[in-house]
């Protein structure tokens, strides 16, 4: 309700202000929140071919922003990220190599990742030993590439649940950075790459000779982008 001792309008500009992308972001919660929705807007974009966001995008990603962080909305489940697992080609999610393939721990297990399907994805042994135990998105960055978006999205279900699980997310994320945590929550990004560099799914590379062609193209095999 409005205070009635304040100008009209005034509770309701500072509702918009507590709940506006450019406001600070001060807990577990507004940190996923934000990033999620910044994926959001990306996804949109990618998905529908587009080089620029549009207004639409901006709205897709102030909605989900409020939604999430007011707890009116929620992310959808990890179900639709196991169908995209299971219906992509079997290859490395890192850099689509389609040989030596091993399972990964998302999240990896001796830092506490969960030993269950959410959690495990396909990578190279190359990939699967390089990223070892550290941080999906710290590994990424020592490799100077961007996730996929829809691996990003997975990734970001995954420590959303971890956080609601341990009832984190209205903690100040300063405080949870302190935190023994599986993962480095103050990673996950707000800003992303430029759309044209971004994939939704790593794409397929069949042969060896692909895969060092790719590599000497680039330098390192890079990461595609995958969202929402």
């Amino acid at each position: 309700m409005e205070n009635r001792s304040s100008p009209p309008g005034d509770g309701r500009r500072s509702l918009q202000q507590k709940w506006s992308m450019t406001a600070p972001i001060e807990t577990v919660r507004q940190h996923i929140a934000s990033s999620y929705a910044n994926l959001a807007r990306a996804h949109a974009a990618v998905e529908s071919g587009l080089h620029s966001y549009s207004r639409t995008h901006h709205m897709i990603r102030a909605r989900l922003f409020k939604g999430l962080s007011t707890g009116t909305m929620s992310m959808r489940s990890l179900y639709d990220d196991e169908k995209v697992k299971l219906n992509a080609p079997k290859a490395c999610c890192y850099c689509g190599a389609t040989v030596a393939l091993t399972i990964d721990h998302l999240i990896p297990k001796i830092r506490g990742g969960p030993d269950y399907a959410d959690n495990l994805v396909w990578a190279c042994k190359s990939c699967n030993s390089s990223k070892s135990d550290t941080d999906l998105l710290e590994w990424c960055k020592s490799k100077r590439t961007f996730p996929s978006l829809l691996l990003l999205r997975r990734y970001t279900k995954l420590i959303a649940k971890y956080c609601e699980q341990h009832e984190l997310l209205d903690t100040l994320l300063r405080d949870a950075q302190q935190k023994n945590l599986p993962f480095r929550l103050e990673l996950l990004p707000y800003s992303f790459p430029a759309l044209d560099s971004l994939v939704l799914w790593v794409p397929a590379i069949e042969s060896q000779s692909q895969i060092a062609k790719s590599s000497e193209q680039s330098g390192e095999p890079e990461l595609p982008i995958t969202l929402i």
